[in-house]
């Protein structure tokens, strides 16, 4: 499944297996991918922030253990491809425009794609 140019704000997170794929307010349990002012992107499960020329694959995702628990705003730019492991699914997380302020909030515009 795949969605495009998501405008995801500060705590906010998604959850991978709902179907659409939608963004949710921190009112409750953590998701598998969550935006954050303070630390950017953080999971309940295992980020993995591939180089510039890897391929952006569920066997890519699934192969590389570079696993960190944060991907913080600076390293947030446009082309950075991220890949999400959860418990059910895997996502690859390609980030379209960098966090953007607006109206005392920010948000990051991201395309996302989930493999269950």
């Amino acid at each position: 499944m795949t969605k495009s140019d998501i405008k995801m704000p500060t705590d906010f997170y998604i959850l991978f297996s709902e179907d659409p794929l939608r963004i949710r307010e921190m009112d409750g349990p953590r998701g598998d991918l969550i935006y954050t002012f303070s630390n950017g992107f953080e999971s309940k499960g295992h980020l993995v922030r591939l180089d510039p020329g890897q391929p952006g694959s569920l066997e890519e995702c699934r192969s590389d253990t570079r696993y960190t628990d944060v991907i913080g705003r600076p390293e947030l730019t446009k082309g950075t491809r991220i890949c999400v492991l959860s418990d059910d699914h895997v996502g690859l997380v390609t980030v379209r425009e960098a966090v953007q302020e607006r109206d005392e909030g920010d948000f990051i515009t991201i395309d996302l794609t989930v493999w269950p």
